[in-house]
C-alpha cells in the first residue's frame, strides 16, 4: 500500500516527538500586567496500538493530567512536521475557551537530540475588525526523560560566553508550501543577507545569528511592528505585534545551544483573511552548523 502525506507526517511525528518530556513553562505577557511564575509540565506522547498512533498528555508538576486523546496513523493532523521542527497553527482558539474573541495560537518547536524548545504565541483579536495584536507568548524548555525538568542541562540552556559573536552559519533549508500543499527542499547556493526578504530560496548562509542580522535597518524584523526577544538558553524571537486584515508577515523562532554548534531557524508565513481568520502560507526551517567560514 502506498504511504501518503498524513502517514509520513505521523512517521516523523512518532521518531522524533514521541517521549516523555519535562521541562519548564514560562509565559510572558507582553504588557507586563500578568506576573506569570515559571511551572514545570510533563508531556507524554506515547506510542500506542503497535506503534500506529500517539497518545498525548500534559501534567503539570502537583496537577491533574490533561489528555489530548488519540491520534491515529493516516488520519491528517493540524501540524506540521519535520525531523528538528515542527508547527501548531495558526489555530483559532474554539468558541468555547478562556480567552479574547478572535484570539489565535501558533505553536514553534525545535528538536535537537533529546532536547526541545517550544515557544506558543496567543494573538487575541482587536476590537472593531483592527485584527489582532500580540497578547503573550510562551517559551518551553524541556528534555526527553529528564527528571530535573531540563533544569540541569546548562549544555542547552547556557549563555554564550565567548570573545566574539558566534557563527558563521551554513546548512540545509526545507519549506512547507500551503499552496501547493508540499515539502520543498532547498539548494544551499546562491543568496546573501542582504537580500533583506526571508523568502528569498536558496538561502542557508549567514556571517551570525539569522534573526539577529534580519533585525537590521531594511530587514524583515526591522521594523517597530516587530517584538524582537533574546532569552535565556541562545533562543532568539521575532513576532508581529498586530495583524491587520489583509496583512501577511511572519514569525520566527531561533535556538542556538552553546554545546551543540548547530543553529536552528523556524519561520512561519501567516495571512490574515478579510474576515479575520489567520491562515499559515508557508513554514521555513533552517538547519544550520556552525562553521570556520563560509564555504561557495
Amino acid at each position: 500500500m502506498a504511504t501518503t502525506a498524513a502517514d509520513d507526517q505521523f512517521d516523523l511525528l512518532a521518531k522524533y516527538q514521541a517521549g516523555d518530556w519535562r521541562g519548564v513553562w514560562t509565559q510572558v505577557t507582553v504588557d507586563d500586567s500578568e506576573a506569570t511564575p515559571p511551572r514545570r509540565m510533563r508531556t507524554h506522547i506515547e506510542l500506542v496500538e503497535d506503534g500506529t498512533a500517539t497518545h498525548h498528555v500534559n501534567t503539570p508538576d502537583g496537577g491533574e493530567p490533561q489528555d489530548y486523546g488519540i491520534h491515529r496513523k493516516g488520519e491528517p493532523h493540524v501540524a506540521k512536521f519535520l525531523p528538528r521542527a515542527f508547527l501548531y497553527g495558526p489555530n483559532l482558539f474554539p468558541a468555547a475557551a478562556k480567552g479574547p474573541p478572535g484570539a489565535f495560537a501558533t505553536e514553534v518547536g525545535l528538536r535537537l537530540a533529546d532536547a526541545r524548545v517550544r515557544v506558543v504565541f496567543v494573538h487575541a483579536g482587536l476590537p472593531l475588525g483592527g485584527g489582532a495584536g500580540l497578547l503573550r507568548f510562551t517559551v518551553i524548555r524541556e528534555a526527553d526523560g529528564d527528571s530535573n525538568y531540563a533544569v540541569g542541562r546548562r549544555d542547552l540552556w547556557a549563555e554564550w560566553a565567548g570573545p566574539k559573536e558566534r557563527g558563521p552559519w551554513q546548512g540545509t533549508i526545507q519549506r512547507y508550501n500551503a499552496e501547493e500543499e508540499c515539502w520543498i527542499n532547498e539548494s544551499v547556493s546562491g543568496g546573501t543577507e542582504e537580500d533583506a526578504s526571508w523568502c528569498v530560496e536558496n538561502r542557508a548562509k549567514w556571517s551570525a545569528s539569522p534573526l539577529k542580522l534580519q533585525a537590521r535597518p531594511g530587514a524583515p524584523f526591522a521594523s517597530d511592528d516587530y517584538l524582537k526577544h533574546d532569552l535565556d538558553g541562545q533562543i532568539r524571537i521575532a513576532v508581529p505585534t498586530r495583524w491587520a486584515a489583509g496583512d501577511q508577515k511572519s514569525l520566527a523562532v531561533e535556538w542556538a545551544p552553546v554545546g551543540a554548534k548547530k543553529c536552528l531557524v523556524a519561520r512561519v508565513e501567516i495571512l490574515m483573511d478579510a474576515d479575520g481568520a489567520p491562515r499559515m502560507t508557508s513554514f521555513l526551517v533552517e538547519d544550520l552548523d556552525e562553521v570556520l567560514e563560509l564555504s561557495d
